[in-house]
């Protein structure tokens, strides 16, 4: 197995992007995130098991109608989640959660039509989110505030920065550190969380910049790798090859564009949401006149990074696509 960095294609996508001014995401959408007149502790703990279960949906086999508007994969997830913290805000809370019932779990899904919640293995679920609430409520006196404040402000300090501190718990204790670094994103931007080393913040990454890291060409895989990549399985160790060598292809990408990682985060997340999708990528079929990048960037109907991509507009794409990883709960 050999997972190669391209240099050379870190630093044209921060040339290319160093030029663009993107769209800031503070998570305020109100179909997915509460609104700040909530209680904070109650903000706080929706953020935080809603990243924690945000793993494994699938666009193609957990999807469903809600008010006869169509959401599939994680929007549906964050959609449920969001009626339900509105229905009832405590349903998050520490306690509620540390002695939660499958089949209360199972009432969240229950809104509007929703096909594939059996796929979903609820009891591994409502298993994890018991762990952490227990161990929340036993070491950090019942509150998770009291965690962001024991971190006094740092990602990583010596073992008790905030990233640190959640890899304790099951489910963010991902090597490569994806749900921590999205929580920690999503707390800053809404407020909840200061940081005096926010250059030692990473780009979280997950299935959907991995699949537009090898498309771009931000990572090469020898051939036998590549093979059993194409074939959509791959092992949790392998997957962590990976993702760690796109992160640090990321930094530097974002020190070329001088755009912070946040930042350049916000724009992997809009692109591969509307452009790099897992399937129908733009560059393959034809692109949506009214997709939401046309307000940013001019791009013409074409992929903005038309030129770069190693891949683009090539059978190859459709080929590369989210890998099955047995066991893996981190995203």
């Amino acid at each position: 197995m050999r997972v190669k960095l391209d240099i050379n294609k870190a630093a044209a996508l921060g040339w290319l992007l160093s030029v663009y001014d993107f769209p800031i995401n503070y998570y305020c959408n109100e179909l997915f995130y509460p609104v700040s007149s909530y209680d904070d502790e109650n903000i706080l703990n929706y953020f935080l098991f809603m990243v924690l279960m945000d793993y494994n949906f699938p666009d193609s086999h957990f999807y469903g109608y809600i008010d006869d508007v169509y959401y599939s994969g994680s929007l549906l997830f964050w959609r449920l989640g969001k009626i339900r913290f509105d229905d009832n805000p405590e349903f998050f809370s520490l306690d509620s959660i540390a002695s939660l019932k499958v089949d209360e779990f199972r009432s969240m899904f229950s809104i509007g039509r929703i096909y594939g919640v059996d796929l979903l293995n609820l009891n591994l679920r409502v298993q994890i989110l018991r762990e952490v609430a227990n161990k929340i409520l036993k070491d950090y006196n019942g509150s998770f505030y009291n965690l962001i404040d024991a971190s006094s402000n740092y990602l990583y300090c010596n073992g008790s920065g905030f990233i640190e501190r959640l890899s304790k718990f099951r489910g963010f204790n991902d090597p490569v550190e994806y749900k921590s670094l999205l929580l920690a994103k999503i707390l800053f931007r809404r407020g909840f969380l200061s940081l005096n080393d926010i250059d030692n913040f990473h780009v979280p990454v997950e299935s959907k910049i991995l699949v537009f890291s090898l498309r771009f060409g931000l990572i090469y895989l020898d051939d036998e790798f590549m093979d059993r990549f194409l074939s959509g399985l791959i092992t949790l160790s392998e997957d962590y090859a990976l993702r760690i060598r796109i992160r640090e292809g990321l930094d530097f990408t974002s020190k070329i564009s001088k755009k912070d990682s946040m930042l350049l985060h916000d724009f992997l997340d809009m692109f591969t949401s509307h452009c790099c999708k897992f399937s129908h990528p733009k560059c393959v079929y034809k692109c949506d006149e009214k997709c939401s990048l046309s307000l940013f960037f001019k791009c013409d109907s074409n992929c903005l990074l038309r030129g770069l991509c190693r891949f683009c507009g090539t059978d190859l794409v459709n080929r590369i696509h989210k890998p099955a990883i047995p066991d893996s709960i981190y995203y």
